[in-house]
């Protein structure tokens, strides 16, 4: 099956002029009716056409489409299908990799690994989105992570050009389950030092660490303030927050370092 590669006085059959119209209707995009150039024709030349798509013979006498589509329809319809996305090889792939190699090469724990990252291919989330696969090369080349990789094939130093069908996806879900947003787990295990955080309080807390890892003992919520001190820094999702770790005025030792899939945890905190 080859497939369409793009939509420029583009000449299907009927059966795959309708695939593109019914695909596009589906996200709000009616093709026949919007572009100018999209027609359907009975070819009058002796000689028959190609499908530049599944490549079957359109005979003479046969209808078939001969389709134009602007780029910014089908950029429409790309952002549609893109809402999931939470990042890519690029952004997502690269940082998560920069922690990995962070995380294996701990000198204070030679004992833990943890996996490199994976996502998913741009087939398989096209997949997941119900594209048919005829369309996978066209709509993989409108497809733009919210980092601003994809989409324009010109590269510069915010953009890698177009997606390929083989480059990894990170959904938005993926994302918010490997950084440790799954807030309610959280307060499940902050229970377990008898204290009671609003989920609130903690992601405003969390806010904070992340822009002022030195001070977040100095934090006025007191919850996370007292369940830090208890334990001593927290790793949200495999995210090092290891607070006052290059002062020794908050750390004296690692003694114990507990790492789990979603929250790591160093004890013998002195303050």
């Amino acid at each position: 099956m080859k497939g369409i590669v793009d939509l420029n006085e583009t000449e299907l059959c009927l059966a795959c002029g309708d695939l593109v119209i019914k695909f596009a209707k589906t996200h709000g995009q009616n093709i026949m009716e919007s572009q100018e150039n999209c027609h359907r024709k009975t070819n009058d030349q002796v000689e028959s056409l190609s499908c530049m798509c599944c490549e079957n013979e359109i005979e003479a006498k046969d209808t078939y489409y001969e389709l134009t589509v602007n780029d910014d329809v089908l950029d429409s319809i790309a952002d549609r299908i893109e809402r999931d996305i939470g990042g890519c090889t690029w952004c997502e792939g690269e940082e998560r990799g920069h922690l990995v190699h962070l995380f294996n090469n701990d000198s204070y724990d030679k004992d833990s690994r943890m996996d490199p990252p994976e996502g998913i291919s741009v087939s398989e989330y096209l997949s997941d989105k119900d594209v048919p696969e005829e369309l996978y090369q066209l709509m993989c080349d409108h497809l733009q992570c919210p980092c601003g990789n994809g989409r324009e094939d010109d590269h510069d130093y915010m953009n890698h050009g177009l997606f390929n069908l083989h480059d990894d996806i990170y959904t938005k879900r993926y994302v918010a389950e490997y950084w440790g947003h799954d807030y309610e787990e959280f307060l499940s295990f902050s229970e377990k030092y008898g204290e009671t955080i609003e989920v609130e309080t903690l992601k405003e807390f969390k806010v904070y660490l992340s822009q002022y890892p030195m001070l977040a003992l100095k934090q006025t919520s007191s919850a996370p303030r007292c369940l830090l001190k208890k334990v001593g820094a927290i790793f949200l999702g495999n995210r090092l927050y290891e607070i006052g770790k290059f002062k020794e005025d908050y750390l004296s030792s690692f003694l114990i370092k507990y790492k789990t899939e979603k929250y790591s945890f160093i004890s013998s905190y002195r303050y």
